[in-house]
């Protein structure tokens, strides 16, 4: 082959490469936005968990850290205090999970969310 047509090919490797990384950036299927969906839908879930043991709705990040939210993220306080997960105090939820459905309990940053209006809340799972 000649020099031209080895950079025409590697000009279309980098440009394959490109669109594939810029694919899984913003794809929903992304290893990123799944941290991010999972990590809402943990403090959702550990809202409706202290509910249930304390009787009323978690005010302060200091009260979740009695659910088992430690335990399954051990960066859980971080996300909240650097807002990457902020949570809507609310004090007018149901016990039920699919009473709420319309209510929002987390939202993450624009910033960490190219297209965070898709999932920025996430209810108890």
């Amino acid at each position: 082959m000649t020099k031209t047509k080895w950079s025409i090919l590697a000009a279309l490797g980098i440009v394959t490469l490109l669109i594939k990384i810029a694919w899984e950036f913003f794809s929903y299927d992304s290893v990123p936005h799944e941290a991010i969906r999972l990590h809402l839908r943990l403090t959702a879930s550990s809202i409706y968990e202290f509910h249930n043991a304390a009787g009323r709705w978690p005010t302060a990040a200091d009260d979740l850290a009695s659910t088992s939210l430690p335990q399954i993220s051990s960066y859980w306080r971080t996300l909240i205090e650097n807002d990457t997960v902020a949570i809507v105090w609310r004090a007018d939820l149901k016990p039920d999970p699919s009473d709420n459905g319309a209510a929002v309990l987390t939202i993450t940053a624009p910033a960490c969310s190219p297209r965070w209006d898709e999932y920025g809340s996430a209810g108890a799972t």
